[in-house]
């Protein structure tokens, strides 16, 4: 028994040990892209241009179901409102909603965004979204967007994600 314990703690020491490389050698990774961002402040955008003036650009990914579209342009509406930052908007709808968000944008104020509209394809899911009768409002294929992110084509290093109960006010 006293050699098994030694080689428990024996292990116990080693994983202290690797854990703490690990979160020094994450830590200065972080430190070292932050530096890069910094000193680069570029973003690969998407759909646009990209020129000396556009390198400023904050993408905003949003989802807009069919039938929380005026929730989503409130929350795009509140983005625009609040920031003096350029903002390009990533609109992630499924097929059946892209027409009424197009149209929603150009007959409002919001006609001046700059946006590019996503469609998502709820087939992504099949067989990996099991459904649960307790709480079917869960299993809106776009509750899964923000897991699936790399396959809509979003090339920016960052972007923020935003779901559309948010009100920004500041």
């Amino acid at each position: 028994m006293p050699l098994l314990k030694k080689i428990n703690q024996v292990l116990v020491v080693l994983l202290v040990l690797l854990a703490c490389l690990l979160l020094h050698s994450s830590l200065k990774a972080s430190t070292q892209e932050k530096k890069v961002y910094r000193q680069s402040h570029r973003f690969a955008a998407v759909d646009l241009q990209p020129r000396e003036a556009e390198t400023d650009v904050v993408p905003v990914i949003i989802c807009a179901s069919e039938e929380r579209t005026g929730a989503t342009m409130a929350t795009i509406n509140s983005i625009i409102s609040n920031t003096d930052a350029r903002v390009f908007f990533y609109i992630v709808t499924l097929r059946d909603a892209v027409k009424i968000a197009r149209r929603y944008i150009e007959k409002t104020k919001l006609k001046g965004i700059q946006y590019k509209i996503l469609e998502f394809n709820p087939m992504v899911l099949r067989g990996k979204v099991h459904p649960d009768s307790s709480r079917p409002d869960l299993l809106h294929p776009l509750n899964f967007v923000r897991f699936y992110l790399p396959l809509l084509g979003i090339s920016h290093r960052r972007a923020i994600y935003v779901d559309d109960d948010v009100i920004v006010q500041g």
